[in-house]
């Protein structure tokens, strides 16, 4: 195949128009996306340090599986506008250069390349839930995440595939829609002569990046595929793909008899249902599909597409129809309220430790391990994280407030600046504290049910 510039040459154009010049070479394409690559690199460096600083100051070991997922946090999180725009335009000018050298092998690159920086995604959020039995035990390595992830029995889906209460039916359409159409979209950048189009004077045969005008419009595709990555569509840079979501329901599946509750909208009644795994997971293959490779793949094809208009309506469109696909299943669904019964382990007597029976009149709560206390009572099982425990030792002077029988509501938060997920709001009555290993008890009282606005994330 010739390449854009080659074919240009022999062109005779209907009139002089500016769009109708010679493009710049694929060595421009090249040498600025190769300046904006080498300095994405560094940027990405610095990321993943700052990630690693945090990391260890947690006394945790910068390997295996969290080394692995803050490496990807570092490469696919847009928390930094600044590294979005950089490592996202320098791509793109690379796929610029190539497709004046080669259209078919440049795309073919470009979706091999995007099918695996989706699939990157996904695979932290995998890791995320192979590594951990609970929320009260995963690592956050992503800032992004953070500010998404929290301990909380509920979960607010942002498309219809995450949202377990839409029927099936209705799903199963939006998903084959969308497949077809996103198929469409990108089958139709390589029909026969695909990359030979109109010129903006009509001059047939045009190759797409090989005239100042097509070059020039892929510069212009970039910029509003960046808007709409970054901007309010996707607030500010939230992945499609939902990652903070996903990984707490993964990890809410991995308890069992797990059920969910949610409020009909239609009936204004609650409902409830069990959470089947097997529904989770082919829920989330939908979403990666469309939120994940088809999202990229789109988004990246974008600057090909209205590189290849020759009228300014077609920008429009070719605009406004991308997005329009990309957002066909978006959906504020139901909350999701999660929640299992308590499991006994071998060794308890009705959730507590038989090491050691209670006090007469007292319900006492388990001692701390490595990663999580976990206060018990007979009707509710919280689960409060190392960071909230050390929170509670510096109130207790709270509590012995409350073990003279006054009423008041505690608040715990974790610390902003830690990965770890963690806190609860705990309203206890007639609680106690006992000097021998530091653990608070209630006589006599109740410890309360925890609602789910009162969780907080650090």
């Amino acid at each position: 195949m010739p390449t854009a510039l080659e074919i240009y040459d022999e062109m005779e154009f209907l009139t002089n128009s500016l769009f109708n010049e010679r493009a710049p070479a694929p060595s421009v394409s090249f040498a600025i996306g190769g300046i904006l690559s080498a300095m994405g690199f560094i940027l990405w460096n610095f990321r993943l340090n700052k990630l690693r600083k945090q990391i260890e100051s947690m006394g945790l070991a910068f390997d295996g599986s969290l080394l692995v997922r803050a490496m990807i946090s570092a490469m696919v999180d847009e928390d930094d506008r600044f590294y979005a725009i950089v490592s996202f335009s320098a791509i793109s000018f690379l796929i610029l250069g190539g497709l004046q050298l080669n259209y078919v092998s440049t795309l073919l690159g470009m979706f091999g390349y995007y099918f695996f920086k989706a699939s990157l995604e996904a695979f932290r959020t995998l890791l995320g839930f192979w590594s951990a039995n609970d929320l009260s035990d995963v690592v956050i390595t992503s800032k992004r995440l953070k500010s998404e992830f929290h301990i909380s029995t509920e979960i607010q889906p942002l498309n219809i595939y995450g949202d377990l209460s839409a029927g099936t039916t209705m799903t199963a359409m939006v998903f084959v829609t969308q497949l077809i159409l996103i198929y469409l979209t990108i089958a139709s950048l390589f029909t026969e002569d695909a990359h030979l189009v109109y010129c903006w004077d009509w001059t047939d045969y045009c190759p797409v990046a090989g005239t100042l005008g097509s070059w020039s419009l892929y510069i212009l595709g970039i910029l509003s595929a960046m808007v709409y990555k970054l901007g309010p569509q996707t607030s500010f840079g939230h992945s499609p793909q939902n990652p903070a979501f996903w990984l707490q329901l993964f990890l809410a599946g991995k308890h069992k008899d797990s059920t969910f509750t949610w409020t009909d909208p239609i009936s204004n009644e609650t409902k409830t249902s069990k959470l089947y795994m097997y529904k989770v997971w082919l829920r989330y293959i939908m979403s990666f599909t469309i939120n994940g490779v088809g999202f990229h793949l789109l988004l990246h094809s974008l600057p090909v597409e209205v590189a290849r208009t020759n009228a300014f309506y077609d920008i429009v469109w070719a605009v406004y129809g991308m997005m329009w696909l990309v957002d066909m299943d978006y959906l504020w669904g139901n909350a999701l309220t999660i929640s299992h019964p308590v499991e006994k382990e071998e060794g308890k007597t009705d959730e507590i430790k038989a090491d050691k029976a209670p006090a007469e009149g007292t319900t006492k709560i388990s001692k701390a391990d490595a990663k999580t206390v976990e206060i018990v009572d007979t009707d509710d099982t919280v689960r409060v994280s190392a960071e909230a425990l050390k929170i509670i030792n510096e109130a207790r002077a709270k509590l012995d407030a409350l073990a003279k029988g006054e009423k008041s509501v505690t608040t715990v938060r974790g610390n902003a600046n830690h990965n770890l997920a963690a806190g609860a709001l705990l309203h206890v009555q007639g609680a106690s504290w006992e000097d021998e290993n530091k653990v608070p008890t209630s006589s006599g009282g109740d410890i309360k049910s925890v609602s789910t606005t009162d969780v907080f994330s650090c």
